[in-house]
């Protein structure tokens, strides 16, 4: 154990003047495939279109990189009229690589045939000569199984456990373990070069000499985006709807590529399968991968819907003409918004110019809006022992010229005093969705409900029951200085009798099976400053 910690604290004196700075090799950006558009999905998903010139030797040309496509969705082509690919392989190369050294190990690699001097345990002594050789194992586990690319941090050394010096007496041996320390007394090295191999794409146009265009689509995973809104209430039927997008790109380097945000719900089965051209899966994996299914969830966890889509449509929407104009005054900078149109069922906004490395996010503003919305007020009542709170809600009316997506939305009041953060669903044009604001303490709701009347063994139903009969009262004031809208919603087991106030009875149609339905009761009521109301209900369940 000693010499373990010992060992963590080694010390390789290294005259630092001398040393020349740490610069890792950086990969050519030659023969690369580079993204020129892209449609990113919320999902974590997007489809790539990446282009690339090569030069062509006897008809054939080579690329840097092997994209990660799914199943299915990886095509070659070459952008230019009646001129195909003729065939393309992916294989492995071996390539020569310099790196940086991080370790001992690597150190003493880059530094055989240089004069070292190296004191030992366990008496201090020094073993001076001309670094020889620093074995290292025939293992194959240097080789990633997952990957062939080398990349710098990578270094292959670390199973060497002892260096061969020249000295005047002859070959000496010395454990790494027994390192004290390490003195270069003349020039010295910081890298060294290693091989790897490398996936590579090789493909045949029908032209022998020159160079020739690339084309690859694509669809693949690590690319997403995340929308948000910020409402803001500075007019008494009109607010400010502001939408921004952050861009998670851990797929590819993007540069000056356009991309489209897309809104919708796309379809891709394989979407969770690798292509079996990409060379890192054996084929029994591909086969399991197959048998599975492959296709991830397209999101888990308890903020799901972000990451797809929710739809809420309010019930009875109305639309409204918003009839702003450019002069309207916003208290948050007003975005031109980028440009939109529909694809079949799916709805993308483009931004132009895209540069973003891989690792990086970005924040790009949508759209800035004018928007309709009313105040809601909702009593939801489930059972008898129901909570007694009525929520204030912000109903917006989508008069725009496109949809909503699922995402978080801020609302805030006259652009300094924050209401809540809720979700907006997804909200087709002309359509409407509601927004909880806070609970409305201002008014006041109370509930009760009594039995009235009982059957004996009315109906036998794998066993005796009772037919009951329940009435209820739902009561509400409003201590609001405005005249407010409440929509009150009683949802009960058994079959709704009558009720007053034009309550609006419905039975749901599902779980025909049950011995009592599941029913509710719905009404719309408005209230001036002051008064109050009494819903009552009546209906029958068997017991």
């Amino acid at each position: 154990m000693l010499r373990k910690s010992i060992l963590t604290i080694l010390i390789v004196t290294i005259t630092l003047s001398l040393m020349p700075p740490l610069v890792f090799a950086e990969d050519s950006a030659e023969n690369e495939l580079k993204p020129k558009t892209v449609a990113v999905f919320k999902n974590g998903y997007g489809f790539f279109v990446s282009e690339g010139e090569f030069e062509t030797e006897n008809g054939w040309a080579k690329t840097g990189s092997v994209p990660e496509a799914a199943l299915g969705t990886f095509w070659l082509g070459t952008g230019e009229k009646n001129v195909l690919i003729e065939e393309a392989i992916t294989c492995l190369e071996e390539t020569t690589k310099e790196i940086n050294a991080i370790s001992m190990i690597e150190l003493l690699k880059a530094n055989i045939g240089n004069k070292v001097e190296v004191i030992v345990r366990p008496d201090s002594s020094i073993i001076a000569g001309i670094l020889k050789a620093v074995p290292e194992s025939d293992s194959t586990s240097r080789t990633s199984s997952s990957m062939y690319s080398l990349s710098a941090s990578y270094h292959p050394y670390s199973d060497a456990q002892f260096v061969l010096i020249s000295t005047d007496e002859g070959d000496v041996a010395v454990e790494m373990s027994d390192f004290i320390r390490v003195k270069f007394p003349e020039n010295h090295s910081t890298s060294l070069e290693v091989e790897s191999k490398e996936e590579k794409l090789k493909f045949k146009v029908p032209v022998e000499a020159g160079t020739a265009t690339l084309r690859a689509s694509y669809f693949r995973d690590g690319i997403s985006w995340v929308p948000s809104y910020l409402i803001n209430i500075d007019d008494e039927k009109k607010a400010s709807l502001t939408m921004k997008a952050i861009l998670i790109n851990d797929a590819e380097k993007l540069e000056n590529t356009d991309v489209s945000f897309v809104i919708g719900y796309p379809n891709f089965k394989y979407a969770g399968i690798d292509s079996p051209l990409c060379l890192g899966q054996t084929l029994a994996q591909f086969v399991r991968t197959l048998q599975r299914g492959g296709v991830p969830a397209a999101s888990a966890g308890a903020f799901s819907n972000i990451m797809t889509q929710t739809v809420q449509i309010a019930p009875d929407p109305r639309y409204y003409d918003s009839g702003s104009s450019d002069e309207d005054r916003y208290d948050y900078t007003t975005i031109p918004g980028l440009p939109g149109n529909s694809e079949s069922d799916l709805f993308v906004y483009r931004k132009s110019g895209v540069t973003l490395d891989k690792g990086e996010r970005g924040y790009y503003p949508i759209l800035t809006d004018r928007v309709d919305f009313q105040d809601i007020y909702k009593w939801d009542v489930s059972g008898s022992d129901s909570e007694q709170q009525v929520w204030h809600f912000l109903r917006l009316i989508n008069s725009t010229d496109h949809p909503w997506t699922t995402a978080p939305v801020l609302v805030v009041n006259d652009g300094s005093v924050p209401l809540s953060q809720d979700t907006i669903n997804y909200t087709p044009k002309k359509a409407s969705t509601d927004v909880r604001l806070t609970a409305a303490v201002n008014v006041q709701a109370e509930s009760q409900e009594v039995e009235t009347d009982r059957e004996i063994k009315k109906r036998w139903y794998h066993g005796y029951y009772d037919l009951v009969t329940l009435e209820g009262e739902l009561y509400l004031k409003n201590f609001t200085p405005e005249k407010i809208k409440i929509e009150v919603t009683k949802n009960l087991t058994g079959v709704v009798l009558e009720s007053n106030h034009e309550g609006k009875a419905a039975k749901d149609g599902s779980r025909l099976e049950r011995l009592n339905p599941n029913s509710s009761v719905s009404w719309e009521v408005t209230l001036e400053p002051g008064e109050d109301i009494t819903l009552e209900y009546k209906y029958r369940q068997y017991v």
